[in-house]
């Protein structure tokens, strides 16, 4: 399925854990920007359905050109958002740094390509030195599937409750 929602599991995770030094939104601007190939040739009814954007060498590219393409933008909305008062402990400093950048085109290409190779047959990640798939069925899709949302609603919990405001003793 093309632009799952599982995939933001990790994202949520990662931000949770991370805090500035990732971000989820750039995050899931990748996440998209990869499955955009799937989407097209599942529309076109072509197969392979993963190509190489699906890759680790093609996910990082995308993801690359993802984080570092939309970071400014994302940083402008962001900002704009920041200045409302309600939003301000959610979303905190809206700058978005060159190392979280760089973090978030990483994980964004890892969090995707295993991921997607554990549960695709046609998903070749190491290619084009292979096209064997060591990760496909490593786990059963449902267990992929439950950790995936358990990571996500373990981030945002964590996220919830660091966003939340202290009460003053």
């Amino acid at each position: 399925m093309p632009v799952t929602p599982f995939h933001g599991g990790i994202g949520l995770a990662l931000k949770a854990a991370a805090g500035r030094r990732f971000s989820f939104v750039l995050f899931c601007c990748t996440q998209i920007a990869i499955d955009l190939e799937s989407a097209y040739h599942l529309f076109r009814d072509e197969w392979p359905v993963h190509r190489f954007f699906h890759t680790f060498i093609g996910a990082a590219l995308v993801s690359t050109v993802a984080v570092f393409g939309l970071r400014p933008a994302v940083t402008a909305v962001l900002r704009h958002l920041a200045r409302r008062p309600d939003l301000q402990r959610w979303i905190g400093p809206p700058d978005i740094s060159v190392g979280a950048a760089i973090v978030t085109a990483i994980v964004g290409c890892v969090g995707h390509v295993i991921p997607d190779a554990i549960m695709h047959a046609d998903v070749e990640p190491f290619a084009p030195f292979t096209s064997t798939n060591p990760f496909h069925e490593a786990i059963a899709v449902s267990t992929l599937h439950l950790a995936l949302v358990i990571l996500g609603v373990v981030g945002f919990g964590m996220i919830f409750l660091m966003g939340r405001p202290q009460k003053r003793v």
